[in-house]
């Protein structure tokens, strides 16, 4: 829009106006008309901005010095915007072993297009993998609009204008302590962030293990013969999520019925203490089975020719984070 004031000798103008100005004056000798008009700057990717105004003087009058007769202003653009990230997975926690979904938000408060932005994340370790959807603002672009692993995206923002990466993340089993996540938002050279402190944002959440342990115990059979062997089977094992840590396993034999106790065939990395009847299994991953096999033989009865039916020794699971295993307890009848 534009307004116009003239001196004494000027007449014929419009006093105001929208849109480009076009106006047919009279002007006295020594008379002016001043126009002030307010423009939006186009959001252009240029490096600078010109306007030009042109006075033209009427049929059959000669202008001694035309070549002041157009005037030109310009000056360069320096794009201002000011880029905002947010990411968030909904939650403080997060279990081992299970996915968790993050939203990352990149948005533009302007004034200006911010174009070429860089758009990145890292995952942690404790992310095994991920696979990623993006939706942008009317208007807005993206370099690809879905992948997989780690972010790094280029972005066209509109003024008010959004770009919203949606993310599915596996945790790793094993993961311990805290899941942290940094997402970053960075403008191409050229172009003045006038809020550059919120430009980056972490989501951190703390890791809560889950872990589904279960122990079966049996010989196959409902009686035994007293002086014969008898060999049981102890089957551990981790239905996760989550990978267990410092599993044991308690095997405690009858202070009747049983003796001679034979040392177990171990599976490989577990540790068995004859004494206390303990396997030390250490971690049991997700979704893993663990079998060992512990002879031992019952005490001879007073009626060696009688058939006794007995219950099994209690077994029982140790774990401060909670795993799975098999195991195999071979005992001979005296």
């Amino acid at each position: 829009m534009f307004t116009a004031v003239g001196t004494t000798g000027a007449s014929g103008f419009n006093a105001k106006g929208n849109g480009d100005l076009s106006d047919t004056v009279n002007l006295a000798p020594g008379a002016s008309i001043t126009y002030t008009a307010t423009t939006q700057v186009p959001l252009l990717d240029v490096e600078s901005f010109e306007n030009s105004a042109t006075v033209t003087p009427p049929a059959n009058t000669v202008d001694p010095n035309p070549a002041n007769n157009t005037a030109s202003d310009s000056d360069d653009v320096i794009s201002q915007v000011d880029l905002a990230v947010t990411v968030d997975d909904g939650t403080t926690t997060a279990v081992p072993g299970t996915s968790t979904t993050y939203t990352i938000t990149i948005t533009n408060s302007g004034p200006s297009s911010a174009n070429g932005v860089e758009i990145t994340d890292n995952f942690p370790a404790a992310i095994t993998s991920a696979s990623y959807t993006v939706v942008t603002s009317s208007g807005s672009t993206v370099t690809s609009d879905s992948g997989t692993g780690d972010i790094d995206d280029f972005a066209n923002i509109l003024p008010g204008g959004s770009v919203t990466f949606t993310v599915l993340a596996q945790i790793d089993p094993s993961a311990t302590g805290s899941l942290t996540d940094t997402a970053t938002a960075t403008q191409a050279l050229g172009v003045t962030d006038t809020d550059p402190a919120n430009n980056s944002a972490t989501d951190t959440d703390t890791l809560t293990p889950q872990a589904d342990l279960t122990i079966s115990k049996t010989d196959g059979v409902t009686s035994v013969v007293p002086g014969q062997s008898d060999s049981y089977t102890i089957v551990v094992s981790n239905d996760g999520p989550s990978n267990a840590l410092a599993v044991q396993v308690v095997d405690t034999l009858p202070a009747q019925g049983f003796g001679n106790v034979s040392s177990p065939n171990v599976p490989a990395g577990v540790d068995f203490n004859s004494v206390t009847d303990i396997w030390s299994i250490g971690t049991l991953a997700a979704g893993k089975v663990l079998p060992s096999h512990s002879p031992a033989r019952f005490q001879r009865m007073q009626q060696a020719s009688a058939i006794r039916t007995r219950r099994l020794p209690a077994v029982r699971m140790r774990c401060p984070s909670r795993p799975p295993i098999p195991t195999h307890s071979r005992r001979q009848l005296n």
